[in-house]
């Protein structure tokens, strides 16, 4: 199958009954979700009541081009210019504490 960035219910397969269950995926990596809602996907299939996303990381890849690498940009050019701070959100400079 070739790689895409769009969901698809058949890109994985719940190898067995998630029948009833709730269950948290957790995704390393996350850029347009697509891996994550199939997988998703594939769970409320095999019988998951909820399935919850959590996501580990973030990958910004800016070398790539259109929105996504325009975003990237934008990103490491506000972090650049606030600096690290635990309390602060590099992508509205809002105090979360």
């Amino acid at each position: 199958m070739p790689p895409s960035r769009d969901p698809r219910g058949d890109r994985y397969l719940a190898v067995d009954s998630a029948a009833g269950a709730s269950v948290l995926l957790l995704d390393d990596t996350w850029t347009t979700g697509a891996h994550a809602q199939s997988a998703a996907a594939a769970l409320r299939a095999a019988g998951a009541v909820a399935v919850g996303v959590w996501v580990v990381g973030r990958h910004f890849n800016r070398e790539q081009t259109g929105d996504h690498g325009e975003a990237a940009q934008a990103y490491y050019r506000r972090a650049r210019e606030i600096g690290w701070d635990w309390d602060r959100c590099c992508l509205c400079d809002d105090r979360s504490g």
